[in-house]
């Protein structure tokens, strides 16, 4: 599990953080390298997390239904209806 921390991040670590890995996602060139990548800062959990999520964006881009993605990607229709929504803002 995922431990929060209750006080935030200011504005402007916020801004250098990410200022910082998109310069590093800048020099990614492949689908290996993007692994490795994500393997530093990700448990291995939250990257199959983050794969799933960007999968069901994917597919529900491409049409497919929300039971075909919830059987495929073994994911509740709650979880899908929830990033649908998201991704609709």
């Amino acid at each position: 599990m995922v431990n929060i921390i209750k006080r935030g991040l200011t504005e402007e670590l916020n801004k250098k953080i990410l200022d910082n890995i998109l310069k590093e996602i800048k020099k990614i060139k492949n689908s290996k390298e993007l692994n490795a990548f994500l393997s530093k800062l990700l448990t291995t959990n939250e990257q199959i997390m983050l794969k799933k999520r960007l999968a069901i964006s994917l597919l529900l881009k491409e049409g497919k239904r929300k039971k075909h993605i919830s059987e495929i990607l073994d994911v509740s229709r709650t979880t899908i209806d929830a990033l649908k929504k998201q991704l609709t803002l």
